[in-house]
């Protein structure tokens, strides 16, 4: 459980700092936004290796299914842009996904600490 909180940990630091140095070289910005794929991603195994631990795991059933819905939603939006609301709100979701897991990570390792 150590190492999954060290993985996330990593996987959530390196895109902040990427967009830190972004004031310092625009060129941060293309790799803050590639890592932000890669962080996806690694949560995403990450979410898997739990669920496989403790399938019945309501919280990490509702985190695949937002997961889910969110890259289900691309089939039916055409175009997004961030003029409206609901663009930007659909944009803020993967942030939100990534805080979500990072505390279920937290606490089930605080958890298996005791």
């Amino acid at each position: 459980m150590k190492t999954i909180k060290i993985l996330n940990s990593i996987a959530i630091v390196i895109p902040l700092v990427l967009f830190l140095l972004m004031l310092f070289n625009q060129e941060c910005l293309f790799y803050g936004m590639f890592s932000l794929i890669l962080t996806g991603i690694i949560q995403t195994i990450l979410a898997l290796i739990l669920w496989i631990k403790d399938m019945k795991n309501k919280f990490l059933m509702a985190y695949f299914a937002v997961s889910i819905l969110f890259f289900l939603s691309f089939l039916f939006i055409d175009d997004l842009n961030l003029d409206d609301v609901f663009s930007v709100t659909f944009w803020i979701i993967p942030a939100f996904l990534a805080v979500y897991l990072s505390v279920l990570i937290y606490q089930k390792n605080t958890l298996s600490e005791e």
